[in-house]
């Protein structure tokens, strides 16, 4: 599936965060698939941050898309944000997040699955 053809986005901004935001950059949707990036962070993943950022930066957002081992040390936000949210999981076995819909990715990130 083409994220990009499927969903049509305006704009797509790469955060990058473990336990707070390391990286913010603006991708062009034409260069999507082709832009190369190198990961950030490592370490306790805390999700708060990312979506505080967003809700600050970002307000009028449609959606957004979360690639992370799950391993999330600190708990979700709350409430639930009002837009949708995709959770992709890098790992099999993953706790269920209490929002948004949930999924897994074959990806190698740092060497371990």
């Amino acid at each position: 599936v083409d994220v990009c053809e499927t969903v049509n986005p305006r704009q797509l901004i790469l955060i990058q965060a473990d336990a707070a935001v390391r990286s913010v950059e603006e991708i062009e949707v034409e260069d999507a698939r082709s832009t190369q990036f190198v990961a950030r962070g490592r370490g306790g993943t805390s999700v708060k941050p990312t979506f505080e950022y967003i809700n600050e930066n970002f307000p009028e957002v449609d959606a957004m898309i979360y690639i992370s081992d799950m391993e999330i040390y600190d708990g979700f936000p709350e409430p639930a944000p009002d837009y949708p949210t995709l959770w992709v999981s890098t790992r099999k076995e993953f706790t269920e997040p209490p929002f948004g819909i949930t999924t897994w990715m074959d990806i190698n990130l740092y060497g371990r699955r």
